[in-house]
């Protein structure tokens, strides 16, 4: 699990800096700066980007894998 997750994160950090950081739709889009900018692109890019649908299946399956990693209470210590 410890590999699937350092992967999944890998992964993610390589779409950020090399496809949505220098990425220039959003200057296109909305140009300008403050926080209703930043909210329009983030809405782009999670409903209608291929890449930003990537991100966030990713982003879902990592939060998975974080969940499985976690101990269950319910267990004895050290069981899993």
């Amino acid at each position: 699990e410890q590999v699937d997750r350092i992967e999944i994160v890998r992964e993610i950090s390589h779409i950020l800096d090399d496809i949505c950081r220098p990425c220039r739709a959003d200057e296109v889009k909305w140009p300008g700066k403050g926080a209703r900018r930043n909210e329009l692109r983030h809405e782009f890019c999670i409903r209608e980007c291929a890449i930003g649908k990537k991100l966030k299946k990713l982003g879902k399956k990592l939060d998975k894998v974080r969940k499985d990693e976690q101990p269950d209470e319910t267990k004895p210590s050290g069981a899993r």
